[in-house]
């Protein structure tokens, strides 16, 4: 008797340790720096220069810039969206540019669309909610507010919240 409890003892502290292990590789899997997300030098240049033409471009001309607007989102396709906007609103003239894009239906409406696509994409992947700690610590705004958008994979509304309180 005293034998199989001292064996349930053991087991019952292995089963812990084992539990606690499993607990702490989950906790690291769901809070990534939003900094581990590739973003290099020339991902930079082509962002600037993809938000720095959609804002100062009159709507009506943007189908005449439309092949160079495509070359630049496709070069960036591949960073994440949520670097991407930590880039964007780290600085101040992008954080304007995009206010201006946001003024503009015919700008805003593209740009939101291919946002919210691939969020769409990535949150199905799982590869989204395990960022968002970092990524409101980063930018400095309330994580609970941004979990409400990822659960709801409202992208739109996610990204004028994001223009309103960082403009």
């Amino acid at each position: 008797m005293r034998r199989s409890i001292k064996n349930i003892f053991i087991i019952f502290v292995f089963l812990t340790i084992q539990s606690k292990c499993f607990s702490l590789q989950n906790e690291e899997e769901k809070n990534k720096s939003i900094q581990e997300l590739e973003i290099t030098d020339q991902d930079k240049i082509n962002i600037y220069e993809l938000v720095k033409a959609m804002s100062k471009i009159n709507p009506f001309l943007l189908v005449f810039q439309k092949k160079n607007l495509e070359k630049l989102r496709d070069d960036v396709y591949d960073v994440h969206p949520l670097r991407l906007l930590d880039y964007i609103f780290s600085e101040q003239i992008l954080i304007q540019s995009v206010r201006q894009i946001k003024k503009s239906y015919f700008k805003w409406k593209p740009f939101s669309i291919g946002f919210s696509e691939k969020m769409i994409e990535l949150n199905n992947e799982n590869e989204v909610k395990k960022y968002i700690k970092s990524f409101s610590q980063e930018l400095n705004i309330d994580e609970s507010i941004i979990q409400k958008y990822v659960k709801r994979n409202d992208w739109e509304k996610f990204l004028k919240y994001l223009v309103t309180i960082k403009t």
